[in-house]
């Protein structure tokens, strides 16, 4: 199966005009596929889906009705899946509002403490957490973020002084001069 996703996935890198006549076909089932209880089928169809969503509106329109956005919420811990959902809050407020919906920025907030990390993987979660966010917050005036507002949950990252931090390891790690 982990053969099958990968070939899908470097099926959809090629171009766009594959990505548009595979995503309605086999989106279900990378959907699926994400949740595998293997890690060597989830990576591949994490890999197709976040191709998947480097397309057009009317592609992630087809992987979002696909309930990809809740199965992503499951999968944060991964820098692949970060990266399909700042792909997805790249796009209309329609799009945003999906991911916002999960309740996904809770969760990706404490990748905010990433920067000064070691490992590639927890610097590619700081990187991909603050591409989500600040598509999020760059058209949040117009989103339903009720009680889940993404500001609330940076005013706590705030309020346990975690930002001293944040911008220290900004400078250590040359993001700020």
């Amino acid at each position: 199966m982990s053969y099958a996703a990968f070939t899908i996935s470097s099926f959809l890198e090629d171009s766009s005009q594959k990505i548009m006549k595979a995503d309605a076909t086999v989106a279900p089932t990378l959907t699926q596929l994400m949740l595998h209880p293997a890690k060597e089928v989830v990576r591949p169809a994490l890999l197709a889906v976040g191709n998947i969503m480097t397309g057009d509106d009317e592609q992630t329109e087809t992987m979002i009705n696909c309930q990809v956005v809740p199965s992503l919420l499951w999968l944060v811990d991964y820098p692949d899946a970060l990266w399909t959902l700042s792909n997805i809050t790249a796009g209309n407020e329609k799009q945003i509002q999906a991911v916002i919906n999960t309740g996904v920025v809770p969760k990706v907030i404490p990748f905010l403490a990433n920067l000064g990390k070691e490992t590639k993987e927890e610097k590619n979660l700081f990187t991909e957490t603050v591409w989500l966010l600040g598509n999020i917050f760059l058209v949040e005036e117009g989103l339903q973020t009720d009680n889940d507002s993404s500001r609330a949950y940076v005013l706590m990252f705030v309020k346990r002084n975690h930002v001293k931090e944040f911008f220290e390891n900004l400078e250590k790690n040359n993001w700020i001069n």
